[in-house]
């Protein structure tokens, strides 16, 4: 039976570090989406100013998600690269429910280009 393998302290230090910057983005992304629907409901709210803050929260969400998952890897013993496969997997999704994110966005900015013009 083979011995899984561990991370080294430097190694949980860097991990730790992504941790935080990971945090600190998907905190920025939300507060985003905030000030994005306080902006429209001080001007003119659309449907795209609501859909924008949304996304931003959405988006988010979504990137704080995995930071357990890379949490788990700094705090388990011996089961660090099945928690950063885990981890790893959990990210991927974030950034698929981004790009959708962005093609919905995408959608509702030539919707709402289409309607100025045909005004």
């Amino acid at each position: 039976m083979s011995k899984e393998y561990e991370f080294t302290e430097e190694e949980n230090a860097r991990i730790n570090k992504f941790i935080s910057a990971l945090r600190i983005f998907s905190i920025i992304l939300v507060l985003a989406g905030v000030l994005t629907l306080i902006d429209g409901s001080t001007s003119s709210v659309s449907l795209t100013t609501i859909v924008a803050g949304i996304s931003w929260i959405a988006m988010g969400v979504s990137f704080y998600l995995p930071i357990d998952n890379f949490q788990r890897i700094v705090q388990s013993e011996g089961s660090d690269i099945k928690e950063l496969l885990t981890a790893f997997k959990e990210f991927k999704t974030s950034w698929m429910i981004v790009i959708l994110i962005l093609i919905v966005n995408r959608v509702f900015d030539l919707m709402d280009m289409f309607t100025l013009i045909g005004s």
